[in-house]
This record gives C-alpha cells, structure tokens and sequence, in this order.
C-alpha cells in the first residue's frame, strides 16, 4: 500500500485505521457466531471426508461387467464359497485338504477358460519345511503348503517375475473372510480376468497362495527361499488385512525403491496410501506383521504391502464373515490390485530392480480422489525450501506491519516473540490435555471407553486439545486493552507465530530423517499461499479481510489432515482389544487425536478471537468435555463392549502342567485356564465368570523357565508378565503329547554330550531349552538353525522352538549338544520344556461350560481353549491402539475487542446516522458465504448420513433372541432371486417359485411350537376380473400361496392380513419387487412360528402371484378366498426401488388407530403424510395390492415399500448384490415389531367403530416418529398459524415504541417487505422452473438422472437467487430510512412467517393433511421470537438472530431431509413416467419448494453480512457453472450402464388387419417402442431406427393405433410411441387364434350373438369396438357388466387384459351387438386381439437388433402379435 503516512483501510471501505488504544469494537462478529464457526469445520468433516473415506464403487456382475474389467460379484461369490469351509488353521484338514482343493478347482475352472493363444499357466503345489527366527523365538516348520500359479505370455522371454501373495489359512474359530480370504477371492478374480482377456504383459506373474501366514508367516518363507520360480521374483504386491471391509490401504513401499509407488499412483483406481502409517507400522506400535517382511528380508525383493484395515473390531474373530463385508468393497480392491499388477507386469524395472534402488519415498493419496508421490529426496527438498519461504514472508509482513502501523520493526518483533511462547504454550497445552485425560482415566480403570462409541473421542480428546489451543491465546488477546500495535495484527502475529513453529518442526523432523513431516508441510504451505494473496492484494492491511483468504485456504489441509488421522483412529482403535494390557491404550489413541486436532485447526484456533465473547466458546468446549467424562464414566455408552460388533477378545488355553525332576519323579501336576489378556480392562468384564482362586503368572516367571506355562508364541511369550492362571480339576489332553530320550552319548573330547529326542503329539509344539548357565553348561550345538543358537534370546528368557506341522504327522527327532568345561555330566545340565497345543479342541464338559459363562460380548480369538500337555499360556499386555476419530471442529479468529457493544434506543437512533453504525456492526462479507455453506454442511453431514443409517444385520447365531434375523431372510431371498425372472404364466413362477416358498414353509413348518401355535397352508389358484384404469383386468389360473398362523388359545374370528408378491416383470430377477419384502415376510412368519409370544388374532400370510399384471392375484384373494372376510387389517409389503430404508406412504383409510400402532412398534421409522397425498393425487406412475384389497375388500391397511435406488426397479439389475443386508434388518424389525403389535390390536375385533378420520403422521431424521389425527392437525396449524400473527403484532408495537416511531409507520415498512417477500417467493418458484423450462427445450431434460448433484446449480441455487435478491435489493436501497436496520431486518423475517401462515391456513381449511410442513418452520420461528421478546435479545443488535438460527436448525433439517426423499423417490421415476410432459418441471418444482421451505427464514439474514450481494453472485456462479456441466460435459448425460438405466421398451411386433370379408389388408412386422423417457429415441445411439414414425397418425386411423397395445401404460403412452418397419416378418413362437364358434341372431331381431374362442400364450388383450356410427351397440357380453355399462372414454375401445397362470385352457366368451335395425349384414364391430410372448428372445434378426442398444441401455423387448378382425 505504501509508506507510514498511509492509512489502514478496513472491511466496511477504505476509511481512517480504528483507534489504537482500543475503541472499534464494531468489527467483531457477534459471539454466537463463534460457535457456528467451530461448528462449521464440524460439519464440513462430516460432510465430506466421512462420506468420502467410506466411498466404495459399485460391484460389477458377470453380466454387465465389460471385457477386462475385475467383476467384483464373482469375486464376492468366490468369496462366500472358500469362507463357507469354516476356520483354516493350519494343519488341519479345512486347510490341507478342503481349501487346497477348493482353490485348485478355482485355478483349473480358470485354465479351462484360459487364452491358450496369448497365455501358459503353470500350476505347482509345494509342501515345505524349514525354519527361520521370528521375534524371540525360531519358527520350524513341517510340510506346510502352497499353491503356486504362474501365469506367462507366450510371447514372453523375460526371466524376471512379478509376485503376487496371499494366504488363506486363518486363525482358530474365525472364517477368514477378512484375513485374508478377501485378497484371496481378489487375486484369484485377478488371475481369471488376465487370463481370459487379450491384454497381453511382459513379466510372468507368479500368484502365490500361501497357506500359512498366521503361524508365523512360514508358507512364505518356504516360498522364497525353496521354490524354484522364488530366484526369478524381482517384485512382490502382499495383500493382507487387519480388519473387515471398506477401502484397502497401501501401508507399505520399497523399501528403497520409489519407483513401485509411482506405478501405484498410476494404475491405482481408488487410491489410499500414506508414508504415515508405512512408519508407524515399522515401528512395531502395530501388534502385527505381514508376509511382505519375510518376501523383503529372506528373498532381498521390493514390493508394496496393501492390506484392508476397517473394522478391525472382527478382526480373528468369529465374525469375520462374508455379510459384513460390501460388495463394493472387493471391487475397490480388485480394480487396484489388477491394474497394479498389469502395471508391474509390464515394468521395464522389473528386468534390473536394484538399478532403480533409490531411496524411500513419499506418497499419500488426497481423500482418496487422487494420489501424490515423490521421492524422498525430493521431500526433503520440499520441506526445507516451503519452511524457509514462510519464514521470509512472515519477515516481510513484520515489515509491513511496522511500516504502516508507524511502530518500529523492534516492537512488532517483540510481539512476534510473546505470541510465539504464547503459542507454544498453547501447543503444549493442546497435546498434555488430552492425555492427563487418558491417564486419569486409566488410573480409574476406565480406559477403552470410547471402543464401542467413538463420538466420544470429541469430548474426551479433542475438545481438551482445542481447549488448549485457544485458551492462551484467547487470553493474550484480552489483555491487548493497552497495545500501540493494531489488533487485526496482533492476530495475523499470532498465525505467524504457529507458522514458525511448524516449520521449525518441519526442519527438525527433516533432518532426522521422518518422511512423514509432510503433513505438517501441508498445512504450511496453504498458509504460506495466504499470506502471498494477503500481502500482494492488500488484505493483509485491511481489517479483517485477511482471514478470508486464511479460512479459504486452510480447508484444503484442514480436510486431509483430518481425514488422515481419522484413517489411524479407524486403524488404531480395534487394535487396542488386541495390544495387550501391560501399557495404557488411551494415551496413544489421545496423543493421534490431539495431533491430528492441532494440525487441523492450528491455523483456525486462534481466529476465534474475531468474534465477541471469545471465552464463550472455550465454555462451551469445557462444557461439551465435561459432558463427555461423565457419559464416559458413568452410563453404558462408555462400556467398551458390544456383542458381536466390538467384541471383548478372551484369550486363554485349559491346561496340564507337569513337572519332572532329573530323577524322574513327578515334582508338580496341576490344571487350570491360563489368561493371555488382549486389552487394559483385563478381567475385569467377565461378569458372570467364576475367577476364585485365581493368581497372577508373574510370579511364576521368577521361578520357572518361561513361568512354567506353555506360551504358545511371540505374543504369548511377551505379555507373559501379565498373565492370570485359574486352578481346577485335571484335565485330560485328547491324546498326549510325549518326549522320548532315544539316547545320552558324551562326545569323544568328554567336554560334550549329546541327547537325541524324539517328541510326538498334535499339530502345535514348542520346546523351551534352557542350559544351567551358573553350572557353566552351554548348548554347542542342535538339529536346528545355527543362527538362533548363535543369537539367543535375551534373559530371562529361553530358547523357543516353535514347531507347526502342516500336512505331514507331528513326529519330531531332533539332537541337543551341551558343553562342560569340567565334563561332569551326571548332574542337571538343561531343563526342556515341551508344549502340545490342541487348536480346535474344546476340551472337556467342565471347559465348556466354563467357556459358556462368558458375557455376549466377549469373543474367543485364535488361541481360544488350547490343551497342553507341559505347560501352560500367559497374558500380555501390548502397544496402545487408536480409537475412531468423530472429528472436531475449528475456530475462527477473533477481530480487535475493544468497543463496548453500542445499544441502539431510541434517543440514540434519531440523533445519529443509523445505517452507518449498522454497516459498522455487520460482520466481514466472508461470512454470508460461510453462512449459507453451513447450512449446505448441515444437510450433507446430518441429513444424508441419517437417511441412509442402516442397523446391521443380525446373524443366525442370534435366532434365540426371536428378533428378525436379517442374515437369514437375506439367504432366503438370493435363493429367490436365483430362481430368475417370475413373470405370470411362466414355470419360474408358477412352478419353481411357488415349489420354493411351500419348501420355506415347510422348514418353518418342522419348527413351529406346536404347543403354542397352529399353522395352515393353502395355495390358491384364483381366476375373476377387476376393472383397473381403462381396462378390465381379466386372469384365470393366478396363484397365491396364504398361510394363517393362530396361536392355539385365540378364539378370535378377526385376521390380520400381510401381502406381498412374488411375480416379477420381465428380465427383472425381482430383489427388490419383491423378492425382498417376500424373504421379510417369510423370516416374520418363521420368527412368530418358532417362538413363545402369542398373539391374539390369527396372522394370514399372503404371497401372491400375480401383482405386475395389474394387482390380479390380491384381488382374487380379497374376492374369494375362504379367509378373506375374516381380514379386518392389512400391511401390505411393495418396493419402488431396492435397498435401504422402507417407507410407510399410506395408512387407513380412515383409521388413525393404525398409525399408532406403526408409531408404537416399528424400530426404525420412515412416513410421512405428503408421500399418501402425493401417491394419491396419482403423480406416482405405480399402484400396490394395497387398493386392490383396501377397495374391494374395504378392510384398512398401512402401505409400506422400498424406495430408495428406483433406477433398477424392474430391470434386470435388481438383485441381491445391491441390497444392503442391513436394509433386510431394518424393514424386518419394523415388519415384525408391527404385524405382533397389530396381531395383538383389540380394534380388530369392530376395525369400523375406529374409522374416524385421516392421520397426520412423519418421522423425524428416523429418529422418532410423530402422529395425530387430520383434526388434531387442523387445530395446531391454525393455533400456531394465529399465535405466529399475534407475536408479530406484539413484535411491531414494540419496534414503535423502543425505535420512537409510530406502529402506522412500521406497519407501512412491514406491508411493503410482504410485497417484497412475495416477490422473493415468486421469483424463488420461477427460476427453477425457467431453467427447467430451457433444459427441456433444448432437449436436455434429466440432465441430473446420473448427477444428482447438478440439482444443487441447476434448481436449488436459482431458487435460493430468487428468494434473496427482491430482499437483498430492498435493504440495499433502503438505507437511510429512521427505522433501525435490526428492526428491518426483522420485519422481512415476520413478512415470511406472514406468508407461510397464510398459506398454512389456507391449505389447512382446503383439508390438505401436509400443511403441517409449512406449520413447522412457523411454529419453530414463532418460539424463537418469543424467546428473542423474553430475554430482551429482541432489541439488543443482531443478537436476536442467534435464536432465530437455532430455532430453524430443526425445521431446516427436516424440511430438507423430506424433500431430499422426494427427490430420491421421484427421479428415478423421471426414467419411466412417459415423454408426454417435462418432468424437470417437476423435479424443478419439488427441489424449489424444498429449498424455499428449508432457507425461508435463513436468507433474509445474509443482510447482516458486509456487501450481501456477493453471496448472490456467488450463487450465480455456481448456477453457471452447473448449466455448463449439465449442457456441455458428459457429466450432464442422464445414463450409466447399470446404475442409471435407460429404459427401453419395445415389442417385435407382427400385426395383419382382417377386413369384413376376411381378406388380409396389411401384413407388417415391425419394432413397436413405448418411450419410457422424456428423451424418447434420441439416447439410442447405434441403433438403426430407418424409417421410424410416431404413431399418433395410426392412432387417428385404427383402433388402439393398430398395435398390440400391452397393458394401462402402453395405452397412455400410445402417442408418443414409434412403429420402426423391418422387412422380414416377425414369426411368433406359437400362434394366437381367434376361433368364430357361432353367430346366431336373437328373438328379439335388434341383436346378434357372436361366440369366440381364444387360444394363445399366457398374456393377451381384446379389444373391441362397435361401429356407433352405424348405430351398433355392445349390449353384453361374457365379461363383468360394470366395465360395459362404464366404457372407457372416446377413442379407446373396451380393453379386455387378459393373463392366465397355471391354468391354460382356451378362453371362450360371446358379444352380443345391438342395432336398431336389424340389419347385421354389415360391418358391426371391430375386434382387435394381440398375444404377447412375454419370455421368448425372437427370431435372430430381433436378438441381433436388441444386442445394437448401448450399453447404458435396459432394454425390456418381446414377440407379439396383433391380429385386428371386423365382424
């Protein structure tokens, strides 16, 4: 800016620099500003780096998977299939022999589809022994096994191979399905992908499946370094896991070779890596090891180490079990690990890897969207030249700062100096908080008390750590009331000053060499960037304004710092049940989340000293921190343990130790439970666990070898100390293990004697040696390696031998040579400890029922009840683990605050100029943009996450709970949907599906309590007729499967009826529609059947057959069954979509009382009444079985149905894999809960004396759920609608007499704002819809079909444009008016509720239920002005607004979360409402009524900010940002294969015209499509459409357009379908018949009879017009009277929909036509009749056109046949 004479100019323009000694107080922010800051950073963690992290693309099928691609539902299959063995612990036959063979079949079905032109595959079983020094003891190893594949191409002449590993052994009782059949399944997905596709590599890629990695990673010693291919392995990618699920982590690199990482980052699809945790896992703080070490240290290769590390609760658990791993899961992997392994294949590095030796590197990826990586050397460059960069621009703005404050440079380093040791002390601070916690907590006994509920961790760590981050420097900036130098500087000095001690850190850490000092480099840097902008556009002199560039910038590392350390909390923590008891876990896990807390919010702690009241905010930390400590210690939600999902792991062996002295006899024979503890709470947990008489084994490790007990391995042997031994009975071993001296021979120098032994027992031995040292005996020499004997253990302990034997028998001869100096060798020389652990042997009846005492939450790990025959186990204690990161939130700086907040009464508001002191209060512009963001953070971190939170599913192992057992339905339902499409009149679902439901039936039939309940089955086969829409909808032979349930006490006649179908559409496998609700239904019926809880009213369980064909087969059971009138209430069960939660969209009608049922029983609830009055108004395009039976069988009902993910509804792409199980658990605890409740209701008795109007019903966020009845509802709208009026009246009369000006006066002011918030509301409408309106014009509608969040630039921001401009215009204009600019303000907020109120009232009085949206936000704002009346805030600033925000936080969340349902339901219906009108319009308008509803009372309040209308141009940007994406980028196409369908309906069509005469007039074949979309033809890209032609001439010539019009929505469609000819005639499979059987003219000479006969496949349709024109009338006929005397309108004829099930006799039927005349001579009628072939593929010419569509295509195509005959 310029020399010392120059004046600093601030935010509000450029004017004189404030008052040094402390008088502008006005720039500061209101304090409640503070706390939505800290917030804000909250929020923007949950919103996006907690959706990110846990991102997972969606798994490919075999079906649409393209050619070369890791199709990751074979992979789950594979999967599913090798965990199926069970447990593979090493040398047992699950893993010799069972999952050998079964990956040897893996391997030969792969060889059998092998490329034999481009590829060989060499396939080798190796069995190998040998031995090397692990830890404290030396692994020997027997005949364990590998299988090893070799895949080549032919082409190929390199020596040097790529290896690829993982194992697949397990430990004890867990099935692997995490560690490591997960890495298995993907290799092996790998290995068939590259050898069945044509993409050719370079190297050889040997695939190494190891089976045994977890007793020591020995099969991968045996591999590298005896097999023959191990030489030429120049390169190896290790897949191992330390949990369960999710995103797989590269955690390991080189060593020293950077260039395998910058393949990674190549090839990798969705990258996640950091050199964080490549050092912390080497530093042995990680309880584990891979086979990568062994690769690197025996075989001297490089390679990458990936492994899987969420939910590592289940880690070596019984739990770990294929359900809890997602589909997309293996996907993630399996895209990474086949294109780094094809990468890698072709590596020019691979021919000479040491010549590319050249340092570690750096790598880490940036929130999984892209990933970094660079030498280490280059790093270092890095560091060194950012920190040195900043160091000189803080030097630099010292300058400035001294030059314009007019202070020297001495004084404002001065200050520099004090706000570095103030900063200091705040770092200090911030880390020994946090952990005075931990150790206080584990002085209690109370540590791991965030294990199960990680949010803790914000109260108990984080907010400790920002408590110590701001209160220092919060402090320092109280006592500036004296300071010469300017506040806004003191501020930046003091970001300075944690620059400079960052990059201070950076330096040092550097030059120790730590490559994981990046991440404090990242912060840096973006500061550094700042302070350029800052410096070089004069920000940094203008008030405030720097720390929007601050703020701006730090997002960037703010995010991954955060999300960084969230990946080691969610790493970290599960370890903790696993790492021993001996060290405190907490304190690691506090001293991660203090660190990741100060490098988030380093930058951001001290801004909030720009708000007022900074203190107010450290309260609030303190207060939120004091909550926590007492949550934590106090109530379950601290216990660490759950059953099942965060397990207590109990490790100990039941053991029998016996002594032997030198002279044979017998010393000690003692049994008992030897306790290996796995965490710091101990025993503590076991409740119910007899522990009397138990003793700590530190002791006995001061008198025995190894404490006398059988430790089984490295972990054993170093938590020994901590160990607990309970006494009992003698055990007896299964069989013994035995020590046989064959022979004692003195060596001939008579130093030396020698023992040979020979040691027999189970698959697990160990041999403890330990020489008499003080008798001077030494071992010379043995049978095993020399290098261990050379290196022994440290003292105390002894040598360990630690022997597996894999699939040769446990036989073991081995030699002991002991030297004596004096050669006496007749006295003690060694003691010999021999150990036989039984793995998998439960032990004796008193063992197990000793393992049965333990609490549900407690699991057995890997070495749970081992026998030993010599000596027993000990507990360890280990490294501390971490614990899941909740995130924290971020503070914003705080301004100068030296001003007294000025009141404004009314003397001072007519003397002074008000708008200027009201420019002067407002905060910095920055902030409006911050403000509407917040809200925007509000709804993706609480909305979204709530909206899809599923409960995980329960297993079989829960089934004595009687809760729905989700794993169990879920099974039920993929064998369902195995059976394929189930469309009416096929064998699928008239044979096969309704064989497999009699099977369920049956099974749960064998299970029934017979002493409680009866059960009956009958299968129905109905045949009728329903009028449905134009048509009549006519079936014969429709089946429905119905089963009653009674309890054997019930003498009730009352039934409660619960439906759903099991039919499908055509190519749809029906997971969804409603396999689903099917397998729910079934579980629900097995669970009531099989346990203890009676009911009242019998219980009928209807699975029909027949609901795709126009609600068939409920109507002929509601019509005619035997139990139909018995059925007094309904729950029918319907999907819209596949997946997530289920909705309640329709109750009664008329029947409140079931309602409140729903409210009572379901778990988890998901309703509202706008869904029943949407669906009712019919702008739903689908009907459920629920108005079939609710309208002729006039019993009411509740209506419940999946609708989330619609886009494969009805496509072949709805199936099992893409339904979450935990969705099955949430519908069926609802389902379960509400059909006992219900079954048990006394309303059942007399349902009508309960009809007494409609409900009003919604659930918030799922949380809980609200219901009243219709007049309930009327009278709470209009009570708060009224009361709202009245504050407002108060609220104005107050403004009059505090502001000194009459009520006339701001009533004028408040009528004008109605006008100018009418405008907005008008305009908020508008916008959106215009922008429709264009799309759509230009052919560019469901531009957001694939991208849902184009809605955000393309509805909701012109929608939030329109409603802030008219406003922000207003007061931009209105400046110098005497009312003051809070009461204005105020005034446009009263002028909303003013409107809302009217359009509640009048919505209300029209008797529209869904006002009670509009009567939320109005009754919330109506309680915060009273609140803001009552506390005086009303007249004090702004600070009002601060109830206002708070008060519009709950309507905000559910008006958003209720319209973001809509739009989750309604879009994907956009892809099959038809192409007649526009459905952006609509989506447009839904989008706009929801944001209208959800920032009504929000936007006005971006006036308080500086300069509002840049939060209007900020929104426009966004809005023309979006516009070009959605128009000009493939981001804006609506389709993506398989996820977002296009839809294409179309028939191959023969139809032939029969005149009068009976003579053929036309004979045409052809393409007949029903557009699906507002798009129409113009997706179908490739596919030849020559001579297409809209139908709508036809439909003006003929009858039904001539076609074979299919069902309802074919008709509606009609005009906008097209007719695309083909040259050769369409042949159907089997004909369609019309037989004449007679024509006979009645007595009465004015009508004539014709009797037909129709023959064809299972669907057909009549239609029939007489010729009116001629006076002909239909006057009967066969079918029901009611759709004759109420024909369809005018140009439809009668439409007869004809569907036949398992019954396929002819249709015969008769017409009788009317003339007044009597002359039926002549033409009479016309009589269309069309046969549809549903199922059948075509002739070849249709298969080729229908394999022309692309691949985004979902195409539904069929035969048929029209034949139009005049009679």
């Amino acid at each position: 800016m310029g020399d010392k004479d120059k004046l600093l100019s601030n935010e509000a323009g450029r004017r004189p620099f404030p008052d040094i000694s402390g008088k502008n107080d006005s720039v500061n922010a209101p304090w409640y500003f503070g706390t939505g800051f800290v917030l804000f950073w909250m929020l923007l963690f949950f919103a996006v780096v907690i959706p990110l992290f846990y991102r997972l693309p969606a798994a490919l099928s075999m079906e649409d998977g393209p050619e070369g691609e890791f199709i990751g539902a074979r992979a789950y299959n594979t999967l599913n299939n090798l965990v199926n063995i069970g447990s593979k612990v090493p040398g047992s036959i699950a893993n010799e022999v069972d999952a050998a063979l079964f990956l040897l079949k893996e391997i030969a079905d792969i060889r059998n589809s092998l490329l034999e032109e481009y590829f060989t595959v060499e396939i080798d079983v190796q069995r190998t022994s040998g031995a090397h020094v692990y830890s404290n003891l030396l692994e020997v190893y027997q005949e364990v096994q590998n299988i090893v594949v070799k895949l080549s191409a032919r082409n190929s002449t390199s020596e040097s191979y790529l290896l690829v590993n993982s194992h697949f052994d397990t430990v004890l009782t867990s099935p692997g399905a995490g560690d490591d059949g997960f890495m298995v399944a993907t290799m092996l997905e790998t290995l068939r992908v590259m050898a069945t596709t044509k993409e050719t590599f370079t190297h050889p890629v040997v695939f190494l499946f190891n089976g045994d990695e977890e007793m020591g990673m020995q099969a991968s010693h045996g591999f590298i370094t005896q097999h023959k291919w191990a030489k030429n392995c120049k390169a190896v990618v290790n897949l191992d896991a330390g949990g369960s699920g999710g995103r797989d982590i590269l955690f390991q690199t080189g060593p020293s070779h950077p260039w395998l990482a910058d393949y990674y980052q190549k090839s990798a699809k969705h990258p996640l890596a950091t050199t964080l945790l490549e050092e912390v896992f080497q530093t042995g703080v990680i309880p584990s090891d891979t086979d990568y070490r062994i690769f690197v240290q025996h075989g001297d290769i490089p390679g990458l180490d990936i492994g899987q590390f969420i939910n590592g609760y289940i880690y070596h658990t019984k739990y770990d079990r294929t359900d809890v791993i997602p589909r997309g899961s293996i996907q993630n992997t399996g895209d990474n690990i086949l294109g780094l392994v094809r990468a890698l294949a072709n590596a020019p590095e691979l021919y000479n890897v040491q010549a590319h030796k050249a340092g570690n590197s750096i790598f880490f990826d940036f929130l999984g969207l892209f990933f970094v990586s660079y030498t280490e050397e280059t790093g270092r460059i890095l560091n060194y030249s950012i920190s040195g960069v900043t160091l000189g621009l803080i030097l630099i703005s010292v300058w400035r700062m001294s030059a314009l404050s007019s202070l020297s440079c001495c004084h404002v380093v001065q200050r520099l100096i004090i706000l570095l040791i103030v900063q200091f002390m705040a770092l200090s601070l911030g880390l020994a908080l946090p952990l005075l916690v931990a150790y206080y907590f584990d002085s209690f006994g109370l540590s791991l008390t965030y294990f199960s509920s990680p949010s803790l961790l914000i109260g108990l760590y984080i907010c400790p750590t920002l408590i110590g981050l701001t209160l220092p420097i919060t402090i320092y900036c109280q006592s500036l009331h004296q300071s010469k130098l300017p506040a806004i500087y003191h501020l930046q000095l003091a970001l300075h000053s944690w620059a400079i001690i960052l990059s201070f850190i950076v330096l040092g850490i550097t030059a120790y060499g730590i490559r994981s000092v990046y991440v404090v480099t990242f912060s840096i840097v973006f500061y550094t960037i700042s302070l350029v902008i800052n410096l070089l556009t004069t920000l940094h002199d203008r008030g405030y304004s720097w720390a929007g560039s601050v703020m701006t910038l730090q997002v960037i590392p703010y995010l991954y710092a955060s999300y960084l350390f969230y990946i080691l909390i969610v790493a970290m923590t599960p370890i903790n049940g696993r790492s021993g008891s001996a060290s405190n876990p907490d304190t690691q896990i506090s001293a991660i989340t203090a660190l990741g807390t100060v490098l988030c919010f380093g930058f951001l702690a001290p801004l909030i000293n720009m708000f007022r009241r900074p203190s107010l905010i450290i309260l609030t930390l303190v207060l939120a921190s004091g909550i926590t400590v007492y949550l934590a210690n106090s109530t379950q939600i601290g216990f660490p343990y759950r059953p099942k999902t965060n397990s207590e792991r109990v490790m100990y062996q039941h053991v029998r130790r016996t002594f032997y002295e030198y002279d044979g006899t017998v010393n000690r024979d003692e049994s008992g439970y030897l306790f290996n503890f796995q965490d710091r709470r101990e025993e503590g947990p076991y409740v119910g666990v007899n522990l009397t008489g138990s003793v700590r084994t530190r002791s006995e490790c001061d008198r025995h070898m190894m404490c006398g007990f059988p430790l089984f391995d490295e972990r054993w042997v170093d938590n020994r100390l901590q160990g607990m031994w309970l006494p009992r009975e003698t055990i007896e071993p299964p069989f013994p293990t035995k020590l046989e001296l064959l022979s004692k021979t003195v060596l001939e120098n008579h130093r030396s004697v020698r023992f040979r032994f020979k040691l027999t027992g189970p698959q697990y031995l160990s041999l403890f040696i330990q020489p008499y040292a003080d008798d001077f005996v030494s071992i010379s020499n043995w049978t095993f390696a020399q290098d261990y004997l050379k290196n022994p253990p440290a003292p105390p302990l002894s040598f360990h031998i630690y022997i597996t034997y894999g699939s040769s028998s446990p036989t073991l001869e081995f030699m002991l040579e002991l030297s004596k100096p004096n050669g006496d060798f007749k006295v003690p020389l060694f003691q010999l400890g021999v150990s036989g652990h039984y793995l998998g042997e439960k032990g004796d009846e008193r063992s197990e029922k000793f393992a049965s005492t333990f609490p549900s939450y407690a699991v057995g790990s890997w070495l749970v009840e081992q026998l030993d025959a010599c000596a027993s186990l000990h507990p360890s204690g280990g490294p501390a683990g971490a614990r899941i990161m909740s995130d924290k939130e971020k503070l914003v700086s705080h301004l100068d605050k030296r001003q007294n907040y000025i009141k404004l009464d009314a003397g001072e508001e007519s003397s002074r100029n008000i708008s200027e002191r009201n420019s002067n209060d407002k905060p910095s512009w920055y902030f409006g943009t911050g403000f509407v963001l917040f809200w925007v953070l509000l709804f993706f971190a609480v909305v979204i996450p709530l909206f899809h939170r599923l409960p995980p599913a329960l297993s079989t192992e829960d089934a004595i709970s009687g809760e729905f057992i989700g794993e169990r339905a879920y099974n039920t339902l993929n064998n369902l949907v195995n059976i394929g499409s189930k469309v009416v009149g096929s064998n699928s679902n008239e044979v096969s599906t309704v064989v497999f439901l009699l099977n369920e039936i049956a099974d749960i039939r064998k299970d029934l309590l017979t002493d409680y309940f009866t059960m009956e089955v009958n299968v129905q086969q109905a045949s009728g007729a329903l009028r449905y829409a134009h048509m009549l909808d006519m079936y014969q032979g429709v089946q429905n499967v119905v089963v009653k349930l009674s309890a054997r006490n019930s003498t009730s006649e009352s039934y409660l009826l619960v439906n759903s179908h099991f039919d499908t559409v055509l190519t749809s496998p029906g997971a969804g529609d409603d396999g689903f609700m099917v397998a729910t239904m079934l579980e629900t019926l097995r669970v009531m059947a099989t346990t203890k809880e009676t009911f009242t009213h019998p219980v009928v369980f209807l699975f029909n057959g027949a609901e795709e064909s126009a609600l068939q087969a409920s109507h002929g059971f509601i019509t005619q069954h035997k139990w139909a009138p018995h059925c007094k209430a309904l729950i029918n069960l319907d999907a819209a979509g596949s997946g997530g939660r289920e909705y309640l969209f329709q109750s009664g009608p008329s029947h409140p009382w079931l309602v409140n049922y729903y409210k009572k029983s379901a778990k988890h609830p998901a309703a509202t009444t706008l869904g029943e009055e949407v669906f009712q108004a019919g702008l739903i395009p689908s009907d459920t079985d629920f108005a079939a039976i609710t309208k002729y069988g006039k019993i009411p009902g509740l209506d419940i149905a999946q609708t989330t993910n619609g886009f494969i509804y009805h496509t072949k792409y709805d199936r099992t894999d893409v339904i979450p199980r935990g969705s099955i658990q949430n519908t069926g605890d609802n389902i379960l809960g509400l059909v006992r409740a219900l079954a048990n209701a006394p309303e059942l008795y007399n349902t009508q004396a309960y009809e007494t109007g409609h409900a009003v019903y919604f659930d918030l966020l799922g949380l809980f759920f609200v219901s009243y009845s219709a007049e309930t509802g009327q009278i709470l709208n209009y009570s708060i609608s009224g009361v709202t009026l009245g504050l407002i009246l108060i609220s104005v009369w107050r403004m009059s007499a505090i502001s000194s000006l009459s009520c006339c006066h701001v009533v004028q002011r408040l009528l004008i704002l109605l006008i100018v918030q009418f405008m907005a509301l008008s305009l908020g409408l508008a916008l959106p819809l215009l922008v429709a309106y264009y799309f759509d014009s230009f052919g560019l509608s469901l531009t957001y079909f694939s991208s849902p969040s184009l809605l955000i630039g393309l509805y909701i921001c012109p929608s939030l444009i329109g409603l802030t401009l008219p406003i922000t215009i207003y007061y931009q204009l209105q400046q110098k008016i005497k009312l003051p600019f809070k009461y204005h303000l105020q005034l446009g907020l009263h002028s909303w509720a003013i409107i809302l109120s009217a359009v509640d009232i009048l919505l209300t009085a029209r008797g529209i239920r869904s006002a009670y949206v509009f009567t939320i936000p109005i009754g919330f704002y109506a309680m915060s002005m009273t609140l803001n009346m009552l506390t005086t805030f009303h007249d004090r600033g702004f600070s009002w607004t601060g109830w206002v925000m708070m008060g519009q936080a709950m309507p905000f969340l559910y008006c958003s979360s209720l319209f973001y349902l809509f739009l989750v339901v309604l879009i994907p219906m956009n892809g099959r409402s038809g192409s007649a009108s526009n459905p952006d319009l609509f989506i447009a308008g839904l989008a706009a009524v929801g944001a209208i509803l959800s920032f009504g009372f929000l936007l006005p309040l971006v006036n308080m900010f500086r300069k509002p209308l840049t939060v209007v141009l900020a929104l426009l940007v966004v809005t023309g940002t979006t516009i070009f994406l959605a128009s000009s980028t493939q981001m804006g196409f609506p389709y993506r294969p398989r996820t977002n369908s296009h839809r294409v309906n179309y028939q191959h069509v023969r139809k032939i015209y029969y005149e009068y005469d009976g003579s053929e007039s036309i004979d045409e074949s052809g393409y007949l499509f029903s557009f699906q979309d507002r798009r129409l033809a113009e997706p179908m890209t490739g596919v030849r459409l020559v001579g297409a032609r809209f139908l709508r001439e036809d439909c003006e010539k003929h009858m039904m357009c001539g076609v074979p019009l299919y069902d309802e929505r074919w008709v509606e469609k009609r005009l906008e379908g097209i007719w695309v000819h083909r040259a050769d005639s369409v042949m159907p499979p089997i004909p369609t018949n019309l037989t004449l059987l007679s024509k006979t003219v009645l007595e009465n000479n004015s009508t004539v009879r014709f009797e037909f006969q129709l023959e064809g496949p299972c669907h057909m349709s009549l239609f029939i017009q007489p010729y009116v024109d001629d006076y002909a009338t239909l006057s009967n006929w066969s079918f029901d009277r009611s759709y004759l005397e109420d024909p369809p309108e005018y140009p439809l004829p009668y439409h007869i929909f004809y569907t036949k099930g398992i019954i396929t006799t002819p249709l015969k039927f008769f017409l009788e036509i009317s003339k007044t005349n009597g002359n039926f001579n002549v033409p009479l009628f016309q009589l269309g009749v069309s046969g549809h072939y549903i199922g059948s593929q075509g002739d070849a010419l249709s298969q080729k056109f229908a394999r022309s569509f692309p691949s985004y295509a979902s195409v539904v195509e069929w035969p048929s046949t029209y034949l139009r005959y005049i009679f």
